[in-house]
């Protein structure tokens, strides 16, 4: 059974294959080896798809950063970590 992770992943990979303007679902659903309705039974729209990839990156983004901002170290240590 295709999991939302699984199209995430596949689309991700197309998207930086083809860029967010020419990437497509069917583009999606053929890295998948599914078909187009598929992939939108999970995400309605292209724009839906391309809503979640850009929260799953910004959660990957956000989350090193949050824990280096809530360190009590040295400031210019943190600042390097950043």
């Amino acid at each position: 059974m295709l999991t939302t992770k699984q199209i995430l992943d596949a689309a991700e990979k197309v998207l930086r294959k083809f860029g967010p303007r020419k990437t497509t679902v069917v583009d999606v659903a053929r890295e998948l080896s599914v078909s187009h309705g598929t992939v939108y039974r999970h995400f309605k729209a292209k724009a839906d798809l391309h809503e979640a990839i850009t929260k799953r990156w910004l959660e990957r983004v956000t989350a090193p950063l949050a824990a280096i901002a809530t360190e009590q170290s040295d400031p210019k240590v943190r600042l390097r970590q950043w």
